[in-house]
């Protein structure tokens, strides 16, 4: 009884062998892998040309801000200053253009001025409906080459500092 009982837990036990499971490489897996292979092509090459646009898109944004800062250019803050001082004692937010002013668009871009080597080189507010005195930080723009306040309801005398302004001719 003892041997045939543990012949019945041997069997039990043995490890059954493994069937080969080797298969010919069909037609269909070696369109497979060409597939994958002209993918994985495809995938480069979008993958480079992807990484050439993006730099050729940095590149113009590079030199779209290098114009930008050339065409607005930042402007002194004392000039800043003395131009909204001017903006505030004559009704700025009553001018009939005022495009900018007190916005956030650069400065060179407000209506009336021009700047050059971020000083403020030229007001031309003529015509604009200004009314009031003439602040004493109108003088206190070291650029100022040109300055057009014709037609404006602009009253009092001229403050001190803008008589002392160099002239050009």
């Amino acid at each position: 009884m003892g041997a045939g009982f543990s012949g019945l837990f041997s069997g039990l036990f043995k490890k059954k062998a493994k069937k080969s499971t080797k298969v010919a490489p069909s037609a269909s897996s070696a369109k497979k892998k060409d597939a994958a292979a002209k993918l994985a092509a495809k995938t480069a090459a979008d993958s480079a040309a992807a990484a050439a646009a993006a730099t050729a898109a940095a590149e113009e944004a590079a030199e779209r801000s290098t114009k930008k800062q050339k065409k607005n250019p930042p402007v002194n803050v004392e000039d800043l200053r003395s131009i909204l001082a001017l903006y505030d004692s004559t009704d700025g937010g009553h001018w009939e253009k005022r495009g900018g002013w007190r916005t956030p668009l650069p400065v060179p871009q407000w209506f009336g001025l021009q700047v050059n080597a971020s000083r403020i080189v030229e007001l031309a507010l003529g015509n604009n409906s200004l009314k009031g005195l003439l602040p004493a930080a109108i003088g206190s723009l070291p650029g100022l080459v040109k300055l057009g306040l014709n037609e404006n309801a602009i009253r009092g005398k001229l403050p001190d500092t803008l008589l002392q302004l160099k002239v050009s001719r």
